[in-house]
């Protein structure tokens, strides 16, 4: 097995152990439906509630010992921010523009 195909291999399973892709995915998904000012300030406070999310619910499986839910977290930012849903900003949201 070369070097690479090493790595490759080590980052897939890493990812995979800390659930990164819905988490990432569902970050990006609010980022462009909110379309805040200042993005990096959003996604920090994103990955804060995930982070926050994951330490409550890892407590109440080990206090129940039920560990088979995984956290919540792929692209609902509406469960992750306890708000409703922004309509999407028309200048980031082509769909919004053709709904006008």
């Amino acid at each position: 097995m070369s070097k690479q195909n090493s790595a490759v291999r080590r980052l897939d399973e890493y990812t995979r152990k800390h659930n990164l892709q819905p988490v990432i995915q569902g970050m990006l998904v609010a980022l462009f439906k909110e379309c805040p000012e200042d993005p990096y300030q959003f996604m920090v406070e994103y990955i804060q509630r995930v982070a926050q999310q994951r330490k409550t619910e890892a407590g109440c499986s080990i206090a129940t010992g039920d560990h088979s839910q995984q956290p919540r977290v792929a692209g609902d930012d509406q469960a992750m921010s306890g708000q409703k849903a922004a309509e999407p900003d028309p200048e980031c949201d082509p769909r919004a523009a053709q709904k006008g």
